[in-house]
């Protein structure tokens, strides 16, 4: 077993991603913009603590966090989704399990990278923003996120990072 952080990032996560529309609007910048759903939560709960990530500090963060991402958590998550469609004998049982196993050790890598990024902000520069309405700050962070990735926001970008500031907000 791995030695972990103490979190509070994480914990962030957890709650927000189990909010009403959550899990959709990840799942739309994921598979949709190609954007990171742990760095979009980031951009989350630093708005929600009152910090302004600016781009460079999110570039940098995108930066020191894409080969965890390419060579960890995205051959994971691709074995994951095609067990789903590979054709398998009749007499076998056991694709479920294996699926949930996998899904298990995804979590797992997506939870080393948070703790990544949790321990790279003490490095990191961001500017405080503490008198700022923190929803404003997290819509702010996650659109310099997506400008970071050269995401143009359209309606449905728009539509996720307001459900993400929404429900963050509820976590206040």
């Amino acid at each position: 077993m791995t030695q972990q952080v103490e979190n509070p990032f994480w914990s962030f996560s957890l709650a927000l991603y189990e909010r009403p529309g959550v899990e959709l609007a990840c799942l739309r910048l994921q598979n949709k913009a190609a954007m990171d759903v742990n760095l979009a939560l980031l951009c989350c709960w630093l708005g929600m603590r009152g910090v302004f990530l600016p781009k460079e500090s999110l570039q940098h963060l995108i930066d020191q966090t894409e080969a965890w991402r390419q060579t960890v958590i995205g051959p994971i998550r691709d074995a994951r989704i095609a067990s789903k469609s590979v054709e398998l004998p009749a007499e076998m049982n056991g694709r479920d399990a294996f699926r949930e196993d996998l899904k298990q050790v995804e979590l797992a890598a997506e939870r080393m990278l948070q703790d990544m990024l949790y321990l790279m902000l003490n490095e990191l520069p961001g500017k405080d923003g503490r008198e700022a309405d923190p929803g404003g700050l997290v819509r702010g962070n996650l659109s310099r996120y997506a400008g970071a990735c050269k995401r143009r926001i359209d309606a449905g970008l728009r539509t996720a990072f307001e459900t993400l500031a929404q429900e963050s907000m509820t976590l206040a």
